[in-house]
């Protein structure tokens, strides 16, 4: 899967149309070039004549000849997409749509590997990779807000960042002094120390059982990560006060305005889809990612080229190199992929 080896089969161009924007987008994550209208360029290993990623080249191209067009290499879109679910992939109703499901199936015709990266567990998750057969064949899914990455055929844990001990524990102690609600997850359960007015929002989401127990019998199961389900802003303060407590012993940050999660340091999904396109043999590059919320922020700002959608919060739009027109309830993730990887 590597750039090299897609640029020898291929001699078509692509082209992004006639707006100097868009061309500036794409050339922040392919080499681009020059070229005419249905113009094809033979393909080298060695690359393409007048490729550039540099934007003030393309600029000064464009001046000159306002008419052509950038085109992109056949396959140098190769690579991975990682696509965040909740508000991105999935529409209001928390479902996939045959559009999005058709494109993330012609992307994979093309080569590219589609990557499923969320805050939910595997069990959360499994109804989706099924509707892509990535249960069937060898796939792989950012899990836990990265804290878990597996291979989605066979279940293999490619990396697993659990909560620290001493962490966890002081963490709940915090959580029963307040009285407040915390959970944790193990296989197709959520654990919950106490119910509140937004303790049902995540079964309700994901289609896991609920079951309320200790917090000492959620503190032996070493959590993977806790969350706080509650008022946006009664988290806020929490936020404010684990952050002060953990400093860098504990990622913490609000993933919905009713979820605060703990999770270890390295947990992001950054991270994880930075450790599965090593394993991969993949440049940053040759990644795009496409999220929403503050849990997306980390991989949108590592991968090589990144979308936020319509209905991202401000921040994600600030850090994406490209925002998509519709939201993910009118296949948002349809368009990012028809727009900057099969066009």
């Amino acid at each position: 899967m590597t750039n090299a080896a897609t640029l020898e089969r291929g001699t078509d161009t692509r082209h992004n149309g006639e707006h100097l924007p868009q061309a500036l987008a794409y050339a922040k994550r392919w080499p681009v070039f020059p070229c005419k209208e249905g113009s094809k360029t033979p393909a080298t290993p060695h690359g393409f004549k007048n490729a550039t990623r540099d934007p003030e080249a393309i600029r000064r191209h464009w001046q000159r000849n306002p008419r052509f067009n950038i085109g992109i290499p056949t396959g140098a879109e190769s690579g991975l997409v990682a696509l965040d679910l909740d508000d991105t992939l999935l529409d209001h109703d928390q479902l996939l749509s045959r559009e999005n499901h058709d494109a993330l199936i012609a992307d994979e015709q093309q080569g590219v590997r589609i990557v499923l990266a969320s805050g939910r567990g595997p069990f959360a998750m499994k109804a989706f990779l099924q509707q892509l057969e990535m249960d069937r064949r060898e796939g792989f899914a950012v899990c836990f807000n990265g804290a878990l990455v597996i291979r989605s055929d066979t279940g293999e844990h490619l990396l697993k960042e659990g909560l620290p001990q001493d962490v966890a524990k002081q963490v709940m102690e915090w959580a029963e002094d307040r009285e407040a609600a915390i959970q944790s997850y193990r296989d197709d359960t959520i654990y919950l120390s106490r119910e509140n007015t937004h303790t049902h929002i995540d079964s309700k989401l994901t289609g896991l059982k609920q079951v309320v127990v200790s917090a000492r019998e959620i503190a032996a199961m070493q959590p993977i990560k806790y969350v706080f389900p509650g008022d946006p802003q009664l988290l806020q303060q929490y936020q404010k006060e684990l952050r002060e407590l953990l400093g860098s012993r504990a990622n913490v940050f609000v993933s919905k305005p009713y979820f605060l999660e703990v999770m270890a340091p390295a947990a992001d999904k950054g991270h994880g889809l930075a450790h599965l396109s090593e394993v991969l043999g993949l440049q940053r590059e040759q990644v795009m990612a496409v999220g929403d919320a503050a849990n997306d922020f980390g991989m949108l700002e590592w991968a090589g080229f990144s979308v936020a959608m319509a209905n991202a919060v401000p921040e994600a739009k600030q850090i994406a190199d490209a925002v998509t027109e519709r939201d993910n309830h009118h296949a948002g993730v349809a368009e990012a992929i028809r727009r900057w990887v099969l066009q």
